[in-house]
């Protein structure tokens, strides 16, 4: 899932968090050759500061005039129903860009 956390404001940064869960009906069989991998990308105009997430490993591509692509792997399994930590996605730009109606995101294994 992904929520925005506060309001965004004008010039200021906005925070997005990523929840992953498993709804099975098995556990993940992540590993350093498959991790399970979650991809979002941001409305033009949005630049990311940062990305992180316990157990997470994320990079940003892309630029922020055609919409930059946050990518976060995991390689520990994941229980079937379990939840994994948050990833917490920080970004500046237009506040119209930067608005809760942002959804979006992949999630591969």
């Amino acid at each position: 899932s992904k929520d925005t956390v506060g309001a965004p404001v004008a010039g200021g940064e906005v925070v997005y968090d990523l929840t992953v869960t498993n709804d099975g009906p098995d556990a993940s069989a992540a590993s350093s050759a498959a991790p399970i991998t979650v991809t979002d990308t941001m409305p033009a105009g949005v630049t990311v500061t940062v990305a992180t997430g316990t157990g997470w490993a994320c990079a940003v591509s892309g630029t922020p005039v055609s919409g930059q692509t946050v990518r976060c792997e995991r390689t520990a399994d994941l229980a079937s129903g379990a939840t994994s930590g948050v990833i917490a996605v920080r970004a500046v730009g237009d506040i119209a860009e930067l608005g809760v109606g942002h959804t979006g995101g992949d999630v591969g294994s």
